[in-house]
């Protein structure tokens, strides 16, 4: 990793982004991971939904995701919760995501030195509000608004090899 990587810790995201995320309506939480490389939440609340053609629903959710140790960028993304085939579609262009950037060590001294704990969670807790402030991810008025820029692509016919 670079001289420049800063952890993210999944712990202390988690304990951020949990709150708010158990405050939206009737949120199911569609699937959990953590594995040793990442950590993944996807919730859907079931009363926030959009009619995108007769039968074809969508629900609002968000998908957050998370590497402390290298292999991938902090996000929050929008999504759009498909019932018809359980299938989701991510809004890429309401996301949030944030590189595991912190300031460069410069002397071999500074780069061997590990930080205390309580100076990384401080950090974090300066930080993560940023992620938090993303629960407009999942507000009516962003959901609705990529709902219905989704639903203007419906009759679109897909040109090209087969």
């Amino acid at each position: 990793m670079s001289d420049r990587y800063r952890r993210l810790d999944n712990f202390d995201l988690a304990e951020s982004v949990l709150p708010i995320l158990q405050q939206l309506p009737e949120v199911r939480f569609e699937s959990v991971e953590l594995t040793e490389t990442k950590m993944y939440l996807k919730c859907i609340t079931p009363r926030l939904k959009y009619e995108m053609a007769p039968g074809d629903v969508v629900q609002a959710g968000v998908v957050i995701s998370n590497s402390e140790v290298g292999q991938g960028t902090l996000s929050v993304q929008p999504l759009l919760f498909r019932l018809v085939c359980s299938n989701g579609l991510i809004a890429a262009d309401r996301s949030l995501r944030k590189t595991h950037v912190g300031r460069a060590l410069g002397s071999e001294d500074e780069r061997i030195q590990v930080y205390q704990d309580d100076t990384v969670r401080a950090d974090d807790k300066a930080f993560f509000p940023g992620a938090r402030r993303r629960q407009a991810a999942v507000s009516e008025t962003t959901f609705r608004q990529t709902a219905q820029k989704l639903q203007k692509t419906l009759n679109i016919p897909l040109v090209g090899d087969r």
